[in-house]
């Protein structure tokens, strides 16, 4: 387990049939999953981490980084944000590049 990324992430939701398509729309994409997974144990997100985390996939497809310092400078150009450091770019890389799947288990919500 990274110092960053914990796995399995607990999500209080089930993915499949969420009552949110933009929320359905990435976990269909690994990319975009993994990068939902991940940043979101590192950053505080808004309403529009979904559309950055399907945006940044998005490049990663298009334009794979070579390497962690490629991947930190298109996380930094997607996410704008101190947190995602150079480290945990170098963290998160096994698991853009397949080396490593991060995994997410169901969690009840307290309270519901």
């Amino acid at each position: 387990m990274s110092e960053f990324i914990a796995s399995p992430v607990h999500i209080g939701f089930d993915p499949k049939t969420v009552n949110d398509a933009k929320l359905r729309k990435i976990f269909l994409d690994d990319t975009a999953t993994t990068l939902w997974l991940a940043v979101r144990q590192e950053v505080e997100v808004s309403e529009h981490f979904g559309r950055y985390c399907r945006d940044c996939a998005r490049d990663i497809r298009r334009n794979p980084p070579e390497d962690y310092l490629q991947l930190h400078r298109v996380l930094d150009e997607h996410f704008k944000l101190p947190e995602v450091s150079v480290e945990f770019a170098k963290a998160l890389w096994p698991y853009i590049i397949g080396a490593k799947h991060l995994e997410y288990e169901l969690s009840p919500v307290p309270g519901l």
